[in-house]
């Protein structure tokens, strides 16, 4: 091999490599890019991240505050259930108290009711006993004047 040809094929290597080492920065300048793009991907990412975080503590403290209303009205309840009681317990004994109100009420009437019959049956038989003692007067007194 001469010398020129040994430069023509360094030449040629050169310029092979000199075209390879463009694509290579051409390749790298995309690589950067993409590098670029997948990096602002990320910051985007990491703000949604953040978005998300933020919005799952606002929905645990939402939570947190419905537990404890929940919490209230369990205890509303409770008390509420416990007056109920209460309110039965006192029905039931009033209940109770006037059932056996009305029933003295009921025997006194009855015995009311017995004692006037009674009286009524004593004041016809003294009545009958009058008639009997009018008509006897006057006969006394109707004999009297016919005597006299």
């Amino acid at each position: 091999m001469t010398d020129r040809e040994l430069l023509e094929l360094i030449f040629t290597e050169i310029t092979g490599l000199k075209a390879g080492q463009e694509r290579l920065e051409g390749e790298i300048v995309g690589l950067r890019a993409g590098q670029e793009r997948l990096e602002g991907e990320i910051v985007g990412l990491r703000a949604g991240q953040e978005r998300l975080e933020e919005g799952q503590q606002r929905l645990e403290a939402r939570q947190q505050r419905l537990e404890a209303r929940q919490q209230r009205l369990e205890a509303r309840q409770q008390r509420l259930e416990a007056r109920q009681q209460r309110l039965e317990d006192i029905v039931t004994r009033i209940e109770n108290d006037h059932g056996r109100k009305l029933e003295a009420l009921f025997d006194g009437w009855k015995q009311n009711t017995e004692q006037l019959k009674r009286h009524g049956e004593i004041l016809e038989r003294i009545e009958s006993k009058l008639e009997k003692h009018e008509v006897e007067i006057k006969v006394i007194k109707g004999s009297k004047n016919i005597s006299m």
